[in-house]
């Protein structure tokens, strides 16, 4: 059997950075949260599922989302918001 990793796309984000908030285009419940890899800030749609949790060496809670939370995928106003389509 595939781990979960295999079927899904998964990003981690710091879990005390997640704050609740609406879409400024389609005001649908959003969460953002920053991203571990980049230290970049992304939307997500609300509530956002944790997949797994851990400890980072420095203490900090990391957790695991599925990336297709991402508002950027499912808000009908995402790409006015994008830098690529400016």
């Amino acid at each position: 059997m595939a781990s979960v990793d295999e079927r899904i796309r998964v990003t981690e984000i710091f879990a005390k950075t997640r704050a609740n908030a609406f879409c400024g285009s389609c005001k649908a419940r959003i969460e953002w949260a920053q991203l571990v890899a980049t230290g970049r800030r992304m939307p997500f749609d609300a509530p956002l599922v944790v997949i797994r949790a851990h400890q980072d060496v420095e203490g900090r809670l990391i957790q695991v989302v599925d990336l297709a939370a991402s508002h950027f995928a499912t808000c009908p106003d995402a790409k006015r918001w994008s830098r690529r389509a400016r």
